[in-house]
């Protein structure tokens, strides 16, 4: 299937109607609804009949966005974040491994926001599988659009299937990665900001993952710098974790540290210990020394920061 084609079809449709023909009709009737009250009782009804599409009637109107965000709404999405529709979709979209009961709320973050921010990173995924010539710029534009929609949940779930596909272009079972670079370290850097620990954690895999491609393409700089790199983001992760459990909560699902490791690792601990081992073999105790300072120094700034602030996490 290539990319107009994936537009045009929803996965969830059991009819096969094409996007274009249901969207018409829901835009035609939220437009003709009487009132706001009838439009919510349409924008509920839509969003459980059929998520992909009305998803798609969303971004051709964004003035609904207004009533989907309004408070008379929040607990619909509230809800709709822990509903087996939902998480099913989300279990198809970003290959999340085994069943969990719903999505933690994201505290700066109203849910409706957090709903659309999964279906915009999912079309960018659809794209990024096309072969169509215009696809890299469309998922390029939709990454950035989740970026600014600041849904942490989806660019962690983003990051997470990033390193598996390194792990699958290294064993040569495909010729392209996820997320280019640039987009890794954009999503890193959001997730850094709001997650702290959690994010760190997702950090040191991505550059754990990137130091086996370097390895493996022998790419001594790229190797030295992303060792070095992997070494500090687990020791930041390790400072910062007595501070985070509300991030880590929220990033892991309720299931901890060890579910964000997924397996690279036994524990945070083994994380750090098996980087700063191989950069210390590698390129030598200096460089190790020189991560674990630099950690120990930011970190020390950010607990400050949140002492000061009576230790309020923004997750």
């Amino acid at each position: 299937m290539d990319g107009k084609q994936a537009e045009n079809i929803s996965p969830n449709s059991s009819t096969q109607l094409t996007r274009k023909e249901l969207q018409r009709k829901w835009l035609d009737q939220l437009d003709l609804a009487a009132s706001q009250q009838a439009q919510v009782g349409l924008i509920q009804y839509y969003a459980n009949t059929d998520f992909w599409i009305f998803m798609h009637v969303l971004s051709a109107r964004p003035a609904l966005h207004k009533v989907c965000a309004s408070a008379r709404m929040k607990v619909f999405w509230d809800d709709y974040l822990q509903s087996q529709q939902f998480v099913s979709w989300l279990g198809k979209y970003f290959q999340l491994q085994e069943k969990f009961e719903g999505l933690c709320s994201q505290d700066t973050l109203c849910s409706f926001n957090l709903v659309y921010g999964f279906f915009v990173l999912a079309r960018a995924f659809l794209f990024m599988k096309s072969e169509h010539p215009k696809a890299p710029e469309q998922a390029n534009r939709l990454f950035n659009t989740a970026i600014d929609l600041k849904n942490f949940h989806g660019m962690l779930f983003s990051i997470q299937m990033t390193i598996d596909s390194f792990d699958a272009y290294i064993e040569g079972k495909t010729d392209t990665h996820q997320l280019n670079p640039q987009q890794v370290l954009q999503i890193l850097n959001q997730l850094i900001h709001v997650y702290r620990a959690a994010g760190h954690i997702e950090a040191g895999l991505v550059h754990a993952k990137l130091c086996e491609y370097f390895s493996w393409n022998e790419d001594q700089v790229g190797l030295q710098t992303t060792l070095s790199q992997s070494v500090y983001h687990f020791a930041m992760a390790r400072h910062l974790l007595p501070y985070s459990t509300h991030e880590i909560h929220n990033a892991s699902l309720g299931r901890g540290v060890r579910e964000l490791l997924r397996g690279n690792f036994e524990s945070l601990d083994c994380a750090l210990t098996t980087c700063s081992e191989q950069l210390n073999e590698r390129v030598g105790e200096n460089d190790t020394q020189i991560a674990l300072a630099r950690a120990e120094n930011d970190s020390k700034v950010i607990i400050t920061e949140l002492s000061s602030a009576q230790r309020i996490i923004y997750g």
